[in-house]
């Protein structure tokens, strides 16, 4: 069986969230979006604005390229 490696290094936005003690509605409310936006920027980052990414980095105090933020895209 063939298994995907993923760079240990990289947390996803969730993972960010979880570890830096946050629940999504408190996230949401900071954000000013719903929890089902914040749900859907956690699972594809795509379409997240700059800056809503830059206040959730800020928030969990995590640098942007210890952040996957897709399959497709990843800070260097």
């Amino acid at each position: 069986m063939m298994t995907r490696q993923v760079n240990a290094e990289k947390l996803t936005l969730r993972a960010a969230r979880k570890s830096s003690g946050y629940s999504a509605a408190s996230v949401a409310n900071y954000l000013k979006v719903s929890v089902g936006s914040l749900y859907r920027y956690e699972r594809n980052a795509d379409n997240l604005r700059i800056s809503t990414a830059t206040k959730m980095l800020s928030l969990y105090n995590v640098p942007a390229k210890k952040i996957r933020f897709s399959n497709n895209f990843d800070m260097p």
